[in-house]
């Protein structure tokens, strides 16, 4: 069978600047072809001066992996010293089942290279600087599970800043900020609580704000515009409402059950996925009212586990594991409104940290190191690869930007306690 084979990679990575926020960029393309049809493109965005993306090839022909690592200089001259190793992993029918080099390839901005040959098979490359400022608006807060981390993702450039260090296993689950700076943490691991880490007198304090919460502490977290702090609490089958402060303001609490993990705010409403009954329910804010279940259909979705609220109110739910199909509900009626997204094509089976983007207009889905951006259209926008995170748990938006310095390379371990809630 003739291999008919074209590859395009978007990297997007950056250049050490003054502040984490700013900085000179640059787009590396990365084009591996032979002959003319375009078979499959797939697009990455990552922070540093180091990459490595890892992703499926799908053509017509064929189906395999390519994984493509490098280090860029600046030189004098205004060129750019690429330090790469390429490796393409294709189906065994192939003539070439692997294909392999490394090497360093000096080049000039803007320009196209082919740096790489195998027969037919032929690598070019092309770095292309990047302007515009980035925007406030753009950056997230993410939680890494197995990284046991709080990180800052800047949309516009892919720069990461770690955050929040945990102690080992702390297993954080939600992230939160307020609009003074405060940040506001879930864990299912050591505390099985929620932390709050504030900046005064130019020191950073970390203390929880609840006690132990049930088998598995808290999930999701989500700070409403007036900065009060909502805290699904997973096994308890409550949502719990803070202050800003800390202080604990409303307890909500029905008759459903079955865990409540992911958690959203419309219109003077809470909704809340339930985890093992295939539910999601309606809640008024207020609470004047019990949870209210408008949607359970097992057949549609088994273990609803993220939420977020469409452009138009819709709520879009993801599951837990096993199905990454993330479906839209109405929120006033319950009904089923089709699928937003299938993942399952892209191995995404299972989503826990979804967030919609008002800035953007976009939608982000977290899944093991990276953060993957899609349009109202359900198309991919753009991929997000970090090495400074485990396993993506929660993507929220920062309140407080200017805030976040403070936290840089903070460090915490949890006191031992034995309160429980």
């Amino acid at each position: 069978m003739s291999f008919r084979y074209c590859l395009a990679f978007l990297f997007v990575f950056a250049v050490v600047g003054s502040d984490w926020a700013t900085g000179k960029n640059y787009q590396v393309f990365l084009t591996v072809n032979q002959g003319k049809e375009v078979g499959a493109k797939v697009s990455a965005l990552t922070s540093g001066s180091t990459f490595t993306l890892e992703a499926p090839v799908v053509t017509e022909d064929a189906i395999g992996d390519a994984a493509f690592t490098s280090e860029l200089t600046e030189q004098e001259g205004g060129k750019l010293l690429l330090a790469y190793r390429l490796k393409l992993k294709l189906p065994v029918d192939q003539k070439l089942p692997e294909l392999s080099g490394s090497g360093n390839l000096l080049v000039a901005p803007d320009k196209t290279y082919e740096f790489l040959s195998f027969g037919e098979t032929r690598c070019s490359i092309r770095v292309a600087p990047c302007s515009g400022e980035d925007s406030p608006d753009s950056i997230v807060l993410l939680t890494g599970f197995d990284s046991d981390n709080v990180v800052a993702l800047n949309l516009d450039s892919g720069k990461v800043m770690e955050l929040i260090q945990l102690e080992d296993e702390a297993r954080p689950r939600g992230v939160a900020q307020s609009s003074t700076g405060d940040i506001f943490v879930s864990l299912r691991g050591s505390g099985r609580n929620v932390l709050k880490f504030s900046m005064t007198d130019g020191k950073i304090s970390a203390q929880p704000i609840t006690g132990t919460i049930g088998r598995y502490g808290p999930a999701q977290l989500l700070m409403s515009v007036d900065d009060e702090l909502f805290a699904a609490c997973d096994s308890t089958h409550q949502i719990r409402r803070f202050s800003g402060g800390g202080e604990l303001l409303e307890t909500y609490q029905g008759s459903i059950g079955g865990n409540v993990c992911g958690i959203a705010i419309y219109d003077k409403h809470l909704f809340s996925a339930h985890l093992f009954e295939g539910s999601i329910s309606k809640t008024p804010l207020s609470g004047a009212g019990e949870m209210e279940r408008i949607f359970k259909d097992r057949d549609v979705i088994d273990r609803p586990y993220a939420l977020t609220v469409t452009r138009d109110g819709d709520l879009l739910v993801s599951a837990y594991e096993g199905d990454g199909r993330v479906r839209k509900i109405d929120r006033e009626s319950g009904e089923y409104l089709g699928d937003f997204l299938d993942l399952d094509s892209s191995n995404i089976s299972g989503v826990s940290a979804m967030l919609y983007h008002a800035q953007r207009d976009s939608y982000l889905i977290g899944k093991d190191n990276s953060v993957i951006e899609f349009g109202s259209d359900g198309k991919e926008i753009q991929r997000y690869v970090m090495e400074e995170i485990e396993r993506v748990t929660a993507i929220s938006e920062a309140r407080n930007v200017d805030a976040l310095d403070s936290y840089r390379n903070f460090s915490y371990a949890e006191p031992d306690t034995t309160s429980g809630e």
